[in-house]
């Protein structure tokens, strides 16, 4: 039963519990050492869920013993280490089981405020490029309109259209090689 707690879910956990309890009682009839199946039993408790039913599984746990060292009068040598360990180790369970679950919800948060900052970046250059380039072609696709229309009309000015059409698009590839 406790090997079987380290894999057993939250729902499960509690017969693990409850048959440690069962055999330490049973064998604190043979023995008083037999108290450290009830420590055993505590520090499963930290799977029950929440702290609070954690907790809730501990004070059942302890007054388990209570109820046991009186019926069975047993003296300070059984429920005084049962108590105090018990206590001791599950409480420390608890407290580390409930911050490796939040570490790990942490490292979770970081991960996608990771991927939300890339995609955000990503969404930002592609936003630059589009107000880059969309300007940019704009401007190419009327000078270049307008020198086909100054072709047959003014040769030179259309050349010199033409001279500001490379121009342009020059700059814009130097801004989008920058951009990239």
């Amino acid at each position: 039963f406790y090997f079987n707690g380290y894999w057993a879910s939250a729902k499960k956990i509690k017969w693990n519990i409850l048959a440690i309890l069962i055999i330490g009682t049973l064998m604190s009839l043979l023995s008083t050492g037999a108290s450290v199946f009830f420590v055993y039993a505590g520090a499963f408790c930290c799977i029950l869920g929440s702290p609070k039913k954690a907790f809730l599984g501990l004070l059942f746990i302890v007054s388990w013993i209570g109820i046991l060292s009186w019926l069975m009068n047993y003296g300070t040598f059984f429920y005084l280490p049962a108590l105090v360990f018990t206590l001791l180790i599950g409480g420390i369970n608890i407290y580390q089981h409930d911050i490796s679950l939040k570490r790990k919800e942490l490292l979770l948060s970081q991960q996608e405020v990771k991927h939300l900052a890339r995609t955000s970046e990503r969404e930002r250059i592609a936003r630059d490029l589009h107000d880059l380039i969309g300007h940019t072609f704009s401007v190419i696709t009327l000078k270049a309109e307008l020198a086909n229309k100054l072709i047959d009309k003014d040769v030179d000015r259309a050349k010199s259209e033409i001279a500001a059409l490379e121009k342009i698009s020059r700059d814009a590839l130097s801004q989008v090689r920058e951009v990239v």
